[in-house]
């Protein structure tokens, strides 16, 4: 049995989902912010493993906003398909707009926006708790909205 080469193994591997990474990741940063808050000492093992934690959650997150976009299809939990066989990469939603960004081009403010996007009168994907707009999208509400 081989060992890693991490300077960092020393006993047991736990490998993590995406998912659990991508629920672990918010819990895990808070006690890490409290501890060097609180001025504790904190381990390179434990860094390690929190930063490796919240690289998976963060993939796990950028591949479900690709699979939203190019895979309709749910999970049996509600949530979007993700194909765990290929590896995705972001530049699907590369030029996406923030709410803010669409904001800005209507002349309303963000909330509005969000307001529109909650009616389904502007279609967008979510990321966590944003909303990412296409911009052939927001081109085609605009036009609606003159006519």
């Amino acid at each position: 049995m081989s060992t890693p080469a991490s300077p960092f193994f020393d006993g047991p591997v736990v490998v993590v989902s995406g998912r659990v990474a991508s629920r672990l990741k918010r819990p895990l940063m808070r006690i890490l912010r409290e501890a060097r808050e609180g001025g504790e000492w904190i381990d390179a093992d434990v860094l390690a493993t929190v930063d490796a934690i919240a690289a998976a959650a963060r993939a796990y997150v950028e591949a479900r906003v690709i699979a939203s976009v190019y895979d309709p299809a749910t999970s049996d939990d509600g949530t979007q398909a993700l194909p765990m066989t290929e590896a995705v990469s972001v530049s699907g939603v590369d030029g996406w707009l923030s709410t803010s960004a669409v904001a800005d081009k209507l002349g309303c403010g963000e909330r509005n926006v969000v307001r529109l996007i909650d009616s389904k009168r502007l279609a967008s994907i979510r990321v966590g708790r944003s909303h990412l707009v296409d911009p052939a999208e927001l081109a085609r509400f605009m036009e609606d909205r003159t006519v």
